[in-house]
């Protein structure tokens, strides 16, 4: 999902700050606490879409799009993420986060084609790229998929959550050259034992 990398790369430093806050008290409280905050929230965004300027009811419709998803309410997110490209359709966060709601609906087509359309306009957006591998090993398409991350790991090696889809990658196909790659580059990062996931990483392909 993109909303935090989003708002935490824009702007000026105090404004990313008070917006990660924001982030932190909207998407970090325990569920129970947090319910009256997305439903403020919610609204407070609601109320905006009056607004005349296509491109901040745009951004209104998909900081919406990033409400709805972070509750699990796909189909929504879907609607308010599509109706944000229709007013700014240079808007790419909208088109990544449209894609990601396509592929969690298994609308497989649909999702490839939105991401690239992200990759055509942004070509080097890791993130787009990501996605797309995922989808790829979702189809069984071991080869390119792993290609394309080990060519994301290369650009961006010390990127543990990069390294972590790539160690995932390899334990799905789990031939065993896959598994002592895994071990391999777990021990190119000796940060990686501070990553709980990592270290199952490794202790999967042990144990394998």
């Amino acid at each position: 999902r993109w909303h935090a990398t989003a708002h935490a790369d824009g702007g000026k430093a105090g404004v990313g700050a008070r917006r990660l806050r924001a982030h932190g008290h909207l998407y970090g409280a325990p569920p129970d606490d947090n319910q009256a905050r997305w439903k403020a929230e919610e609204e407070r965004h609601l109320s905006r879409l009056a607004q005349d300027d296509p491109r901040l009811k745009s951004l209104t419709s998909y900081n919406l799009g990033c409400l709805a998803l972070n509750q699990d309410e796909i189909l929504e997110a879907r609607m308010h993420f599509a109706e944000a490209l229709r007013l700014d359709p240079e808007n790419l966060l909208a088109r990544h986060n449209l894609a990601y709601a396509h592929e969690l609906m298994a609308e497989l087509d649909e999702a490839k084609a939105e991401y690239g359309k992200v990759l055509a306009q942004y070509p080097g957006c890791a993130l787009t790229r990501l996605n797309l591998a995922q989808l790829k090993l979702l189809e069984g398409d071991y080869e390119r998929a792993l290609e394309d991350l080990r060519t994301l790991h290369g650009e961006d090696s010390e990127n543990a959550g990069i390294l972590l889809y790539l160690c995932r990658g390899l334990l799905l196909r789990g031939s065993t050259r896959d598994l002592e790659e895994v071990i391999e580059l777990l021990d190119s990062l000796p940060e990686a034992e501070r990553y709980l996931d990592l270290r199952e990483c490794r202790a999967y392909a042990l144990f394998m």
